[in-house]
């Protein structure tokens, strides 16, 4: 009986000290990192890219992820930002969110290039 009394008390403390590691700010969401690559999976400096801008893309990524600064990584849906950010960019593919731990997740973008253009007379 003493044994499964020791046993029952050792849980909840586990369980206890688990849920306070778990939601103490070390692990709540501070940095996004943006890596993009090409068809050849270099990555890639948007900043030289001229064919088209990608500043574009970071932002709506940052404003998509600024709504989950401060929660904690174990409880984040990674899965949310693939329809967000694709509704919102058709021209980036996201490959994968990957959770860094501590506090970090990391977004790998393939950036999309146009088959054709169409022009008009009157652009």
């Amino acid at each position: 009986m003493a044994k499964r009394r020791t046993i029952v008390i050792f849980l909840s403390f586990l369980t206890i000290f688990s849920f306070l590691f778990i939601s103490s700010s070390f692990f709540k969401l501070k940095t996004v990192e943006i890596c993009f690559f090409d068809y050849n999976n270099n990555q890639i400096d948007f900043r030289s890219n001229l064919f088209y801008t990608s500043q574009d893309k970071v932002d709506v990524l940052k404003e998509v992820a600024k709504q989950d600064y401060g929660t904690t990584l174990f409880l984040l849906d990674t899965n949310k930002y693939f329809n967000k950010f694709e509704y919102k960019n058709p021209y980036a593919k996201l490959l994968n969110v990957k959770q860094k731990y501590p506090n970090k997740i990391v977004f790998n973008v393939l950036e999309r290039r146009p088959f054709y253009y169409i022009s008009s007379n009157n652009v």
